[in-house]
């Protein structure tokens, strides 16, 4: 596949690029598509925005995307039959889409991850993720998004935040904080918690009722 080569932002028309992810199992390739929209904070586009860990520059992977040319070219002549062929990942193989060739472009293996779990299997999904919906090789595009980003976290449907896989009793561990904020409240005045007898809790984990599974999943020795 060709490498995937950006259009540029319109500064001036407040532009922000959206991805769309495509449909897809979990072990298939990721396949986006990007689009240069405009950002009206008064009345914003749907998406979500992706907060997560970058990963290893060193450690990528290549991901598919659709060039903007073809996906507005699509959405131009038929817009219906466009969304159907989106939610269809029949229609979508290793590397083109609808007989459409796909670019490509590499990002860490922490990002593709991430994009694996949150794909949906028959529908897809708008996201801006910054290490994707800038252009990383241009330093002006990038300093002039970076200083956009309070307003496009801000302006999206909801922020998704990504840990990362299971592991280590991670699960256990967020079962863990679950549990543990439903039976405090918080002073925030004071910065103290209270438990629901309504007694002060001590700062110390080593005071929480916690069985020796639940402490360790959520305090590491050091």
């Amino acid at each position: 596949m060709e490498r995937y080569e950006y259009s540029g932002l319109d500064d001036q028309g407040q532009e922000i690029r959206l991805l769309t992810l495509l449909p897809g199992r979990y072990l298939d390739n990721v396949r986006v598509t990007l689009e240069n929209v405009a950002l009206d904070t008064t009345s914003p586009p749907f998406y979500e925005a992706l907060s997560y860990t970058w990963g290893s520059a060193q450690d990528t992977v290549p991901i598919c995307i659709l060039t903007e040319t073809v996906v507005n070219k699509a959405v131009h002549k038929s817009p219906r039959w466009f969304k159907k062929i989106l939610g269809s990942s029949a229609r979508i193989h290793r590397d083109n889409f609808h007989g459409v060739p796909f670019s490509s472009l590499d990002v860490t293996r922490n990002l593709t991850v991430a994009l694996q779990h949150l794909r949906y299997k028959k529908e897809p999904r708008i996201l801006w993720v910054d290490a994707i919906c800038i252009n990383q090789q241009d330093a002006q595009e990038r300093s002039a998004q970076v200083q956009r980003m309070g307003e496009i976290y801000q302006s999206a449907h909801q922020t998704t935040i990504w840990l990362g896989p299971e592991g280590d009793a991670s699960s256990l561990a967020m079962e863990t904080l679950d549990d543990l904020g439903s039976k405090v409240t918080v002073d925030w005045g004071t910065l103290t918690t209270f438990s629901q007898e309504g007694t002060a809790l001590a700062d110390s984990v080593e005071d929480l009722p916690l069985d020796e599974r639940q402490r360790t999943s959520i305090i590491r020795p050091p």
